[in-house]
């Protein structure tokens, strides 16, 4: 029986913890990303996470010095998940730029930075996996 696809507060996480640990996406990403995810059902229900995934060390971020993203990426629950696969299937996961192509992700902002999208979701997905094989 496969397991429960991850939540969205354990993929936001996960996504801040994959990039908080590497400075390797940190050196070659180099920018500042709004995440939105919308709840299917409830569009005006949503989750954001401001992830600072600019060179050096990474650094909090506090509500009144939040800097402006270089990209903004808008998404529901159910995308997200499928662009990071659940890892039960041999089905690849979705990419970001089929994504986009098919209307499940709206990008504002520098679009060099959504090619580089797949690297933050690469190492969100392998995080996600070194965690949840903890539990």
């Amino acid at each position: 029986m496969p397991s429960p696809p991850p939540s969205i507060s354990d993929i936001l996480t996960a996504m801040a913890e994959a990039v908080e640990m590497d400075a390797s996406i940190r050196k070659r990403f180099n920018a500042v990303v709004l995440f939105e995810i919308k709840d299917k059902n409830d569009n005006s229900t949503s989750k954001t996470l401001l992830l600072d995934a600019r060179k050096g060390p990474p650094s909090s971020i506090s509500n009144k010095d939040n800097p402006k993203p270089d990209l903004q990426v808008t998404t529901s629950v159910e995308t997200l998940q499928d662009l990071l696969g659940d890892g039960t299937t041999d089905k690849k996961p979705l990419t970001p730029q089929q994504a986009f192509m098919k209307g499940k992700l709206k990008i504002k902002g520098k679009m060099g930075l959504a090619m580089k999208l797949k690297l933050v979701l690469d190492a969100t997905r392998k995080h996600l996996a070194v965690t949840t094989s903890r539990l």
